[in-house]
Order: structure tokens, then C-alpha cells, then sequence
């Protein structure tokens, strides 16, 4: 599902300013958390991918495995950093409506 801002945006205007800032930091929060959890993720997958790097060659079928894994996780992690970046962009307009509505 791919929702823009401006639609968010639409989305938040009607909310009272302070309500919209507190949902932008709540989503910023659970964000935050989600790309700690792919770093260990990740970390976990470099810890997997040494391991059966040390098997050898019986390993190779599994390093295949574990390397499509680990670009998946990066992937992941990549998106994750999109959407904090687009929920700071929101952030960044909930405090321009909250400034202009304090007015």
C-alpha cells in the first residue's frame, strides 16, 4: 500500500493540532523500535552467514539461503529508514499546524 504524504497530511489536518503531533510521535516511536529490531536482525543473520561460512562446503547451499535472507533483512531495514524519514516529514508539517493554530 503505498500512501503519500499529501494523503496523510489530508488525513492528520482535520485532528486538533496537538492530537496530530502526538500520533507523529507515536509512529516515530514504533518506527524507531521496528529499525532497532532489524539491526539485530541483521546482526544475527552476519553472525549465521560466519558460522556457515566455517562449515564449508556443505555449507554453500546454506550461505546462498542465508545471503537472499540477509538482503531481505536489508531491505527491510532500508524501508523501515523510508518511513521514519516520511513520518519526520509529517512531524515537521504537525508543527508548523500546531504553530499556525496557536496563533
Amino acid at each position: 500500500m503505498n500512501v503519500s504524504l499529501e494523503m496523510l497530511l489530508l488525513l492528520l489536518l482535520p485532528l486538533q493540532a496537538e492530537q496530530g503531533k502526538k500520533i507523529v510521535q507515536k509512529l516515530l516511536q514504533t518506527n524507531d523500535n521496528s529499525i532497532k529490531a532489524f539491526e539485530q536482525i541483521s546482526i544475527g543473520i552476519k553472525e549465521i552467514l560466519t558460522k556457515i561460512g566455517d562449515i564449508g562446503e556443505r555449507g554453500k547451499g546454506f550461505a546462498v539461503v542465508a545471503s537472499e535472507v540477509r538482503k531481505l533483512a536489508e531491505q527491510s531495514n532500508f524501508a523501515a529508514k523510508q518511513i521514519q524519514d516520511m513520518i519526520a516529514g509529517i512531524e515537521k508539517v504537525t508543527v508548523k499546524i500546531t504553530t499556525v493554530h496557536s496563533q
